[in-house]
């Protein structure tokens, strides 16, 4: 007698596991992943056929797994979405899929589409971790197990598919209702087989068909034992498979396709009157009116007056700058006093019977009354907004030279940062008769520096409300926006005329260490000669291995003395009355500034362009570039107190970029 017995081959859909990627894997450049997208660990399922649990397993032998399809660029797909080409978010990378007995593994491509970039960046994050590998079963081996749950071991199977997917869980009995169906044939060993038959008999039917005793038909239990069902009934096999058909193509959850079969054996109906109640329950869904959440937010009148007030008073200081809108224009022409009672009003505050003090200090959010009121007008956070747009503006536009030949950076806090100067890589060497790589190295040195705080307080009191003083407000914050540039042009220009001392216990311009100095005589002024004598200083320059660097001059850097002269010799525009007048340095970009006139009226210099080697750094705090105020109500003072605060700093890194020429 055989030991085993085949039943009829049956169709089952696409089956889906979890997965996971590989975090260490994951590379930025190829747009690569590892995943594990099996261990073949036993996982428990549902047969809507037979209506039972299973305990179903993989066999993770390479002869059980046919790797054909995902080898041959199986797609990765988002979510087992295949309903469109952009579901496909990636490829399998041909020849990397692979067993080993234990666990199954393939490297994912991902595509450069711009939809496909926001997953791809939550992969590399470690945010979308989840993956599910679809699979179908070509044969299952049946054996029956004392606790009465039957196993199944697929021995021959084929992944079909990789997802990324949300949550990664298992997803058991559930597939897609869409999803296609498969071939797969079920072995039994004799037990399971003498049972099936004992415990399942076919009967014959009046339309033909077969009947199976199976358990009644309801939608699975999620946390009921199997045993736990009721008795047995009779259904027609061939008229559920025609419901399932007919309930799939209308996408009927499977749940209700399940309670419809039920329905179906209970009241004897045919399959026109199935075919009815699918079509009369698809009407009735589609006439359920939709409901949408929607959230709206709304600007409150408060809110709309503040704006308006703030564009009102910038366009009192700034006509041409700042333009005004049908919001500003309700407020055009009031005073700064009439705005203040106007905002108080809006926000509930009465004040008839008070005096221009008591509404300028009410305005200003001060305790002006014996009896304790306090205010909480928004006008200081208005008049402060207007003060710290007019001070970036005035430092936005008020120049500073040094900006083109200097680089910016951030640093993170306060401590001293370290500045290394790199010398050029090592000269690349010839191979000997071994074809050995001679080793080289890098030499260095470094300079150190570390920000700075500068700041400024002043007050301004509430008669500035009073007098309708516009200027308090925006005049004085403008100064101090100025202010904020001469200072960093101040830091930045003491460097050069006060010769910083570096790190390695020489001024920047030395020109028996350094030789970045030109020699005082006729050739030293800004002439044919005098940029030729400059131009080779910087050439020549060599690095700290000795290696020649060939630095190519980009500015001249003049004081206001000569900037005539500057402007002349590198002007394209120049036209030479002599063969010697020619000049050669149009490439050369002038800066003129008048600092250097208070060290000398004759001194000017040549510098490398901060691309080819480090200048002079100069540096903010993160997020804090540039200068910024701070106000609150004051207590010493009967008004707001404004404080302009800057963080930086500068420092020459580099000697070499740099040559000093004394002048005429």
């Amino acid at each position: 007698m055989p030991d085993s017995v085949t039943e009829n081959t049956r169709q089952l859909p696409l089956q889906h596991r979890a997965a996971a990627i590989l975090p260490q894997s994951v590379n930025a450049d190829a747009r690569t992943a590892d995943l594990v997208w099996s261990t073949g660990a036993t996982v428990r399922r549902f047969d809507y056929r037979d209506w039972e649990y299973y305990e179903e397993s993989l066999d993770m032998s390479p002869e059980s797994v046919d790797l054909s399809r995902l080898n041959s660029g199986a797609p990765l797909l988002n979510t087992h979405n295949a309903d469109d080409l952009s579901d496909v978010i990636g490829v399998v990378v041909d020849g990397t899929a692979r067993v080993d007995g234990t666990q199954g593994i393939a490297t994912v491509r991902f595509s450069d589409r711009a939809d496909v970039e926001p997953i791809w960046r939550d992969v590399q994050n470690g945010i979308i971790r989840n993956v599910s590998v679809g699979y179908n079963v070509r044969k299952f081996e049946v054996t029956k197990s004392d606790s009465g749950i039957s196993q199944r071991r697929a021995v021959d199977w084929q992944p079909a598919e990789l997802s990324m997917v949300p949550v990664g869980a298992d997803a058991g009995a559930g597939v897609r209702a869409q999803a296609p169906e498969y071939p797969c044939e079920f072995v039994f060993n004799r037990a399971t087989a003498q049972t099936s038959e004992s415990n399942m008999p076919a009967e014959p039917q009046e339309n033909g068909g077969t009947a199976t005793v199976v358990p009644p038909v309801v939608a699975p239990p999620g946390d009921a034992a199997p045993e736990s069902r009721s008795a047995p009934k009779v259904v027609n096999t061939a008229k559920a498979t025609d419901i399932i058909a007919a309930a799939r193509a209308v996408k009927l959850p499977e749940a209700e396709i399940t309670n419809l079969i039920a329905r179906a054996e209970t009241e004897n109906l045919s399959m026109d009157q199935v075919r009815a109640n699918l079509i009369d329950g698809m009407a009735a869904k589609s006439e359920q009116t939709e409901v949408r959440h929607h959230v709206q937010i709304t600007r409150d009148a408060v809110d709309t007056a503040r704006s308006a007030v703030e564009e009102a008073l910038l366009h009192r200081y700034a006509p041409s700058v700042h333009q005004l809108t049908d919001l500003g224009r309700t407020y055009r022409g009031l005073t700064l006093l009439e705005m203040g009672r106007d905002l108080l009003g809006m926000q509930g505050i009465n004040t008839r019977g008070f005096s221009k003090s008591e509404v300028a200090g009410m305005a200003l959010g001060m305790n002006v009354r014996s009896g304790g009121m306090m205010s909480t007008s928004d006008f200081p956070a208005i008049l402060a907004n207007v003060a710290n747009k007019t001070l970036r503006r005035a430092y936005d536009e008020s120049p500073r030279t040094f900006m083109p030949f200097c680089r910016e950076t951030t640093l993170p806090d306060f401590k001293p940062v370290n500045r290394t100067q790199l010398s050029g890589a090592p000269s690349l060497q010839a191979l000997n008769e071994q074809g050995e790589y001679q080793r080289g190295s890098f030499s260095d040195g470094k300079e150190t520096y570390a920000l700075g705080t500068y700041g400024r307080t002043v007050s301004i009191d509430r008669k500035a409300i009073i007098n309708d003083d516009l200027d308090a407000f925006t005049r004085i914050p403008f100064a101090f926006g100025q202010a904020a540039a001469r200072m960093e042009s101040d830091i930045v220009w003491a460097l050069i005329t006060g010769n910083q001392a570096m790190a390695d216990g020489f001024n920047l311009f030395d020109g028996t260490n350094h030789k970045n100095v030109v020699a005082s005589g006729a050739s030293s002024a800004i002439g044919i000669a005098g940029l030729g004598a400059a131009r080779t200083a910087l050439r020549v320059q060599k690095g700290l291995a000795g290696e020649n660097l060939n630095l190519v001059p980009a500015f001249i850097l003049a004081p206001a003395a000569l900037e005539t002269v500057a402007n002349q010799y590198t002007s394209s525009n120049f036209l030479a009355t002599k063969q010697a007048d020619i000049s050669y340095a149009s490439t050369l970009t002038p800066i003129i500034e008048p600092r250097l006139d208070a060290a000398s009226a004759t001194q000017w210099y040549m510098v490398a362009a901060p691309g080819q080697i480090d200048t002079i750094e100069y540096a903010y705090l993160d997020g804090q570039q540039g200068v910024f105020l701070e106000t609150r109500v004051g207590w010493e003072v009967d008004g707001l107190e404004i404080k302009a605060r800057e963080d930086f700093a500068a420092h020459a890194v580099d000697w070499r970029g740099f040559v000093s020429s004394p002048g005429a």
